[in-house]
């Protein structure tokens, strides 16, 4: 099988010729500015040469721009001030130049998906970690802004599949009883994730959904479209084979991303094993719980190709 045609067979829970893998990681050895455009094409492609993915998940690590003179948000009218950004313009259009020659050097047998943040992750990011106190003191002021981002990422997801790529890898920041109740997050932070993933339910084959953190609120995935489920399912429940009993869709994870840089070869093999085991081979798409350290001996990353392609 090809990479597409495997990733697709996992996605569809029919056989595979071999279970599909990826990992990633951020690229700690650019600055942040400088994670786009001509360097991060060239770390991916690198990346992807080396390790030899299934499908290759692009890191988003260059910051939401903010609007002129504002370094960070400190206040709620600092907050309105915010705007839907277009695509092709600022740190957005660095990426998706990025992305076009990552798409351009791989071709199309082999999926790639932007990773997309969250609205809770990037408004925590542009506020220091004080989006929640914001949204509690002026609650209606806050969901301006939210809605202005919620569109902004809408409008991203949909460029990165109009450009070439599989889908999105939207990461869920937030749902989690360490940082607020279930309802809290379905009432004030749920919408905003659905209006993303409806950007591209139906132009994106690759739409992973991954529930971040520890202690989640794991029924939310009821109320959101994807096509893949992924969490720490190695730190946090339920683990691969409790969630089977109750969600039938392809799943992705399997090895324990805080522990794989301490691993040797073998356990990293190990915990392979059990994960497929445990999915049967079916609907599963081998893959850390969320990115490994930047520093993880290459021969931990190399065990998951050798585990899936071993007679």
């Amino acid at each position: 099988m090809k990479k597409l045609e495997r990733i697709q067979a996992a996605l569809s829970g029919e056989p595979v010729d071999r279970i599909p893998f990826s990992f990633w990681y951020h690229f700690l050895d650019i600055p942040v500015e400088e994670r786009a455009d001509e360097k991060l094409a060239k770390a991916e492609l690198d990346f992807y040469h080396t390790y030899d993915v299934d499908f290759l998940k692009v890191m988003h690590d260059i910051p939401y721009d903010l609007p002129d003179g504002v370094e960070k948000i400190e206040t709620i009218d600092e907050w309105k001030q915010l705007s839907v950004i277009a695509p092709d313009a600022g740190n957005f259009g660095r990426q998706l130049n990025a992305l076009r020659m990552i798409l351009d050097e791989v071709g199309p047998e082999v999926p790639v998906i932007d990773t997309v943040f969250n609205c809770l992750a990037y408004a925590d990011k542009i506020t220091g970690n004080r989006a929640l106190k914001l949204h509690r003191k002026s609650p209606a002021d806050f969901h301006v802004g939210m809605g202005r981002i919620a569109e902004t990422l809408s409008l991203w997801a949909e460029a990165t599949v109009q450009q070439g790529c599989a889908g999105i890898y939207l990461a869920l920041q937030g749902a989690s009883a360490d940082i607020m109740s279930e309802e809290e997050y379905k009432q004030n932070f749920l919408p905003y994730d659905r209006q993303i993933l409806e950007r591209v339910k139906d132009s994106g084959m690759l739409n992973v959904l991954h529930l971040h953190g520890t202690n989640l609120h794991w029924n939310l995935w009821q109320e959101l479209p994807f096509s893949v489920l992924c969490w720490s399912a190695n730190l946090t429940p339920p683990s691969i084979a409790e969630a089977r009993q109750g969600y039938e869709g392809c799943i992705m994870g399997g090895v324990n991303e805080m522990k794989i840089g301490r691993y040797k070869p073998a356990q990293v093999r190990a915990e392979i094993k059990q994960a497929v085991k445990a999915t049967e081979g079916r609907g599963f798409i081998l893959a850390p719980g969320c990115a490994v350290p930047t520093d993880c001996p290459p021969a931990n990353l190399h065990a998951f190709k050798e585990a899936v392609t071993a007679k």
